[in-house]
C-alpha cells in the first residue's frame, strides 16, 4: 500500500469518527436504524478513531519509497540512467547493472 493511501484511509476513519460523536443521530444501514445514545457511539466511534490514528502512524512511520535513477555498471564503471537500460543490463557489457547507491556502499569500503 502506497503511503498517500495511508492517509487517504486515516482521515477517512477520523471523520466518519467525529461525525458520529457530534452529529445528534447517526443513521446506518438502509433501515433508517439511528445511533442514538452514548454508549452505542462509543461502541462503533471508538475503534473508527483507533482505525485512523493506526493508519496515520504508519503513514508518517512508513518512509518514501524512491527508486533510484542512477544505476552503475561494476565492471566498466559506466552509470546509466536506470529507465534508459533494457532490463538493467549495461548495454557495453551486457553485465547486470547495480543501483548506485548499492554499488557505492559495496564497492567503495574504506
Amino acid at each position: 500500500m502506497k503511503k498517500i493511501h495511508y492517509l487517504i484511509i486515516s482521515l477517512f476513519f477520523l471523520v466518519v469518527s467525529y461525525n458520529i460523536f457530534v452529529k445528534e443521530k447517526i443513521v446506518l444501514g438502509i433501515y433508517g436504524k439511528g445511533i442514538v445514545n452514548l454508549e452505542e457511539k462509543l461502541l462503533i466511534g471508538i475503534p473508527f478513531i483507533f482505525v485512523g490514528l493506526f493508519l496515520l502512524i504508519l503513514f508518517f512511520k512508513t518512509k518514501y519509497e524512491k527508486e533510484s535513477e542512477y544505476s552503475k555498471c561494476p565492471k566498466c564503471k559506466e552509470t546509466f540512467y536506470y529507465n534508459k537500460l533494457e532490463d538493467g543490463m549495461c548495454p557495453e557489457c551486457k553485465v547486470k547493472t547495480i543501483d548506485i547507491e548499492k554499488y557505492y556502499d559495496e564497492y567503495l569500503k574504506d
